[in-house]
């Protein structure tokens, strides 16, 4: 197994691919198969940067990689050393015929902004990505617009920055400064919505009253949090163990065509989203 490991606090791995991590274990007890586990140095888009060790020495007989976008050049690299013995978990890699199990991004994204809406919200903001972003927080920025457009709303407020707390912090005071008029915020992960959350009390905007804010992952701070944080919940233990199984079936069965499982994900309504004030409906 092999999981990425940014560039700058590795928080978004603790937080969320800790619960991946202890799915592939699970599974891999289950079936009695043997686990490495190493980390690979990706940069902000999550490409990888430099390969451990054992996939250098070619010590290893399949691999599952979490959150890793790959580049053709490293498909290449891979493919020679395990063929398709590889499956991407919250991983992409654009042509290359390696399975994969992945999350419902666009449909997620949907759940959230369609929440704000139902609740009265006209002026939705997004936070938490920027055009060269991943692939999956890309498909939740696409997420975003379009649901937006299918509920005839044209106005979009997106703030461009990384996820990180610290980001979604700044990202909240910069979009209200061009756009008071926002109500509602929707951030592409739980991480970057606490610094959101953070950011509204220092400004002296009460959650959900002057604020409404919508998170992706549901990670274990969510709920702990007060208010505890409305988000979209992903099977995070079930992708790391789809993971795996499919891992097993490609290599009982190497000829069979290339898979991709996206798993569904489902809306957690907590306390930090409520019905938007009247003046939001001009």
């Amino acid at each position: 197994m092999l999981t990425k490991h940014d560039v700058g606090p590795p928080a978004q791995f603790n937080l969320f691919f800790s619960h991946v991590q202890a799915g592939i274990e699970q599974e891999c007890r289950a079936h009695r198969i043997s686990l490495m586990f190493a980390s690979a140095e990706v940069d902000e888009s999550n490409h990888p940067i430099e390969w451990p060790r054992m996939i250098e020495d070619n010590h290893i007989d399949g691999l599952i990689l979490i959150g890793i976008h790959l580049t053709e050049g490293a498909c290449h690299e891979l493919q020679d050393k395990l063929g398709r013995l590889i499956v991407l978990v919250d991983s992409y890699a654009p042509g290359a015929p390696f399975d994969s199990v992945l999350i419902d991004n666009l449909g997620g994204a949907a759940q959230a902004v369609n929440h704000l809406i139902d609740c009265g919200h006209r002026h939705i903001g997004l936070i938490g990505s920027n055009p060269t972003s991943p692939p999956d927080i890309l498909e939740r920025r696409e997420g975003y617009c379009r649901a937006l457009a299918a509920r005839g709303i044209t106005q979009t407020y997106i703030e461009d920055g990384l996820m990180r707390r610290e980001e979604g912090y700044a990202a909240l005071q910069r979009l209200l400064r061009r756009a008071p008029q926002v109500t509602a915020i929707f951030v592409t992960n739980d991480d970057t919505a606490i610094g959101v959350m953070h950011a509204a009390h220092d400004m002296g905007l009460r959650v959900p009253d002057d604020l409404s804010v919508v998170g992706f992952d549901d990670i274990d701070l969510a709920g702990e949090i007060r208010p505890a944080l409305t988000t979209v919940h992903v099977h995070k233990v079930w992708l790391g163990r789809l993971g795996v199984r499919r891992l097993l079936e490609r290599a009982q069965m190497p000829d069979q065509p290339t898979l991709s499982i996206t798993v569904a994900t489902h809306l957690v309504e907590r306390g930090s989203t409520a019905r938007a004030r009247s003046l939001d409906f001009g």
